[in-house]
């Protein structure tokens, strides 16, 4: 489901906002409106992953992944093609 989120760009520091579908462990290509550039944001590092037990003993242990957000969303550079 896309969400609203807030992002900071690399280049002019700006705060600005888009919708966005998150998959853990993207990297997401975003392009800044105030200066046009476009930016990197990984999500790699907001990525938890829970271990979910049940109280059924029989029942098998399952694993949850969330993304846990900062409220704004750093952006970086993207590398420079040769």
């Amino acid at each position: 489901m896309k969400k609203r989120h807030t992002f900071v760009c690399w280049n002019c520091e700006e705060t600005y906002t888009l919708m966005r579908e998150f998959i853990a462990g993207q990297v997401l290509n975003v392009a800044c409106p105030f200066c046009g550039e476009e930016g990197l944001v990984d999500l790699s590092p907001y990525h938890e992953e829970h271990l979910v037990t049940f109280r059924d003993v029989s029942a098998p242990e399952s694993r949850h992944s969330d993304l846990e957000l900062p409220d704004v969303l750093p952006t970086m550079s993207k590398p420079k093609e040769a």
